[in-house]
């Protein structure tokens, strides 16, 4: 497993999944979801998300560049490189497609409750 290449990046991912899983949750819950609601406007929203992109991005290069192995070539760093992108960008469209949805039907549920109070 500790060969550093992208077989033993997923078996590090195989082993500790369900640590990474619990570590995402913690993130999302103290992190994410208080910067998401404290972001008023969708220009902060979308800022936001400018500033989540430029921060994977770093963080896919800097995580392909510990695995690359310099004697595969650089096409062997863009491959790395491309997959951690596809991968954290996947994630993060995921997670704010339902938390732009969960807010949607927050606000909607907020809406109904003051109607029926009035």
């Amino acid at each position: 497993m500790g060969e550093g290449n992208l077989h033993s990046f997923m078996a590090c991912f195989y082993y500790f999944g369900p640590l990474f899983f619990v570590v995402a949750l913690l993130t999302q819950w103290l992190i994410v979801v208080p910067l998401f609601n404290g972001f008023d406007t969708v220009t902060a929203k979308l800022l936001g998300i400018t500033d989540l992109l430029t921060a994977c991005l770093f963080a896919a290069a800097t995580f392909a560049y510990a695995i690359w192995d310099s004697i595969d070539g650089l096409d062997s760093y863009i491959s790395l490189f491309s997959k951690l992108t596809m991968i954290q960008l996947t994630y993060w469209a995921m997670n704010l497609s339902v938390m732009f949805l969960l807010a949607t039907r927050l606000k909607k549920a907020e809406e109904n409750t003051i109607q029926k109070e009035v």
